[in-house]
């Protein structure tokens, strides 16, 4: 597998939520490029942080390991942990993570920017691989609980190892490495 995916990767999308970010992308270049429309296409990784107000409706929808961690503390049931026996570290799938403050900041930097560059891809992440064992370790250090999962096998779905590299990004907006930190990505998640 790839280690850090970079924008010029020939994508492979495997899920059909994949496979529909691509043909999208694809549609977004072909429209605009004809109508010399100047666009960024942003492919974004995990992003991760507080939701203000707190809206529990939508947190109940979304499927991705955070949400479904809290939802498992929140319920009292056992998380079913995918993506156990990958070839990492720690034998779990390994993801990207990024704050949400740092993703606006970003998209507003394009945005103020955009005069000045011609349209592009651009990787929105952190460059920076957390497994899914590290971040329920993460959360269970903020909380200070013990969180019970099962440990469950690899879907087809699931990518052994998705980080991005956001070389690209950084240097058209001038961003330095240390502003992709991930120490505090969960910490507005204390409140909950």
């Amino acid at each position: 597998e790839i280690k850090n995916v970079k924008e010029n990767i020939q994508c492979k999308p495997i899920s059909n939520y994949g496979k529909n970010k691509y043909r999208i992308e694809k549609l977004i270049k072909i429209l605009l490029e004809k109508s010399h429309t100047k666009y960024f296409i942003l492919r974004i990784f995990n992003v991760v942080g507080d939701q203000i107000p707190f809206n529990k409706e939508i947190f109940l929808k979304r499927n991705n390991l955070i949400s479904n961690v809290f939802k498992s503390i929140v319920f009292k049931k056992k998380l079913n942990l995918f993506g156990y026996k990958c070839a990492t570290k720690d034998g779990t799938c390994v993801r990207d993570y990024l704050e949400i403050s740092k993703f606006v900041k970003i998209v507003l930097s394009l945005i103020s920017n955009r005069d000045k560059l011609n349209s592009s891809i651009f990787n929105v992440g952190s460059s920076i691989g957390l497994s899914n064992l590290e971040i329920i370790h993460k959360i269970q250090n903020l909380l200070k609980i013990k969180i019970q999962f099962n440990k469950k096998r690899k879907r087809k779905i699931d990518t052994v190892y998705l980080v991005s590299n956001n070389e690209k990004l950084r240097k058209t907006l001038n961003l330095k490495k240390s502003f992709f930190n991930t120490d505090k990505i969960l910490s507005g998640y204390k409140k909950y």
